[in-house]
């Protein structure tokens, strides 16, 4: 049986949008985060600022799993006491909001394990924090961080 090629198109386009509600409605059904993290220049300072849902991607982390990233791939080491090579992290979740102007304490955090040379906290050197954690880590493993950090 021959179609005419324009109900071909048709059939195909069809398919194609039943194909994406199919995948939409099964991502929907798993909670599978989505979010993506963008930054645009914050618009007084030049610096980064998160607009897409990384307060939202945090909530939904696993701190048990942060903790556990926090101890085994050196965090603990330099940030868990008062003279370590970086601040300490206990009471992290007070201090990370007011560390920038535009950041909340999720954006700071994930900006500071990400890019850690971006932003230096005063009496610590650049370049001392490994600068391969975007790399090596998954986006879920830094969310995962970050929601245990904001429970110290």
């Amino acid at each position: 049986m021959n179609f005419p090629r324009s109900t071909g198109i048709v059939i195909l386009f069809a398919l194609f949008i039943v194909l994406l509600s199919v995948f939409g409605s099964f991502s929907a059904l798993v909670n599978i985060p989505s979010l993506q993290l963008t930054r645009t220049p914050h618009a007084s300072q030049g610096t980064p600022t998160f607009t897409v849902g990384i307060v939202e991607v945090v909530q939904h982390a696993n701190p048990q799993h942060g903790e556990q990233l926090f101890n085994t791939v050196g965090c603990a080491g330099c940030h868990l006491q008062d003279n370590g090579a970086g601040p300490n992290m206990n009471g992290i979740s007070g201090r990370a909001a007011t560390r920038r102007e535009g950041y909340n304490a999720e954006s700071y955090l994930y900006e500071s394990i990400t890019s850690p040379n971006a932003f230096v906290v005063n009496e610590y050197q650049a370049g001392v924090m490994p600068q391969n954690f975007a790399s090596v880590l998954s986006q879920q493993d830094v969310y995962d961080i970050i929601a245990y950090l904001l429970t110290k």
